[in-house]
């Protein structure tokens, strides 16, 4: 976990950069891709891009956004012995196992995450950090299968009243060995993550419109 909250700050600090190079900086209406690349056998590279835009002012999407990523995390704090809580704008951690249904097949993956967000003038950038596991798959265990997550939620404001929210999700899938099928399971096994992270979105902002319309 230590070594995840440590790359928060370069996540920050390189949040214009990514929306500059994977062309999100200049979406300003809902749009959605994913773009996957296989750099070696072993290696698969996942990008899923997301703007949308909400009729609400940015600070409070950025509150309910908050609300909606922290709500099952604890926190993460780096002195010892503080009582966990979480803070208003501090970083958060999480380490779950979930088992996820890939058409009938169970597949359970250990994940871990680090997160915090900055608040600016202009805007909210939210950013987290994972490094995931596949543990089990066609109801076996196995741990052949890492996966290295980076998140960027940008909120601004579009207009008064009117939030822009750009999310950038980038996951890097490394296999220990080639196996059988294994491209078959390879294309299998990233279409699952992607259709995990666009539902987890979809979600998000779910809670967010809901909370938002109830104030």
């Amino acid at each position: 976990m230590d070594r995840l909250g440590d790359a928060l700050e370069s996540l920050h600090m390189s949040t214009d950069r990514v929306l500059q190079s994977n062309g999100l900086a200049a979406i300003t209406s809902r749009f959605t891709q994913v773009n996957m690349n296989q750099s070696t056998e072993l290696v698969t590279n996942a990008e899923v891009l997301n703007c949308r835009l909400l009729p609400f002012d940015f600070r409070d999407v950025g509150q309910a956004l908050w609300y909606e990523i922290t709500k099952n995390y604890i926190a993460y704090e780096t002195k010892r012995g503080q009582p966990p809580k979480i803070r208003e704008d501090g970083s958060i951690r999480q380490a779950f196992t979930m088992e996820l249904d890939d058409d009938g097949v169970p597949t359970k993956i250990q994940f871990r995450y680090v997160g915090d967000r900055k608040i600016e003038q202009n805007r909210q950038v939210v950013v987290l950090s994972g490094q995931n596991q596949l543990v089990q798959y066609l109801g076996k265990t196995t741990d052949g299968a890492h996966i290295k997550e980076k998140f960027w939620f940008v909120l601004s404001e579009m207009r008064p009243g009117v939030t822009v929210a750009k999310i950038c999700t980038d996951m890097s899938i490394q296999f220990d060995c080639a196996a059988p099928n294994h491209q078959q399971f390879i294309d299998r096994f990233c279409g699952l993550l992607v259709r995990d992270k666009q539902l987890g979105l979809e979600s998000a902002f779910q809670g967010i419109e809901h909370s938002l319309i109830l104030v």
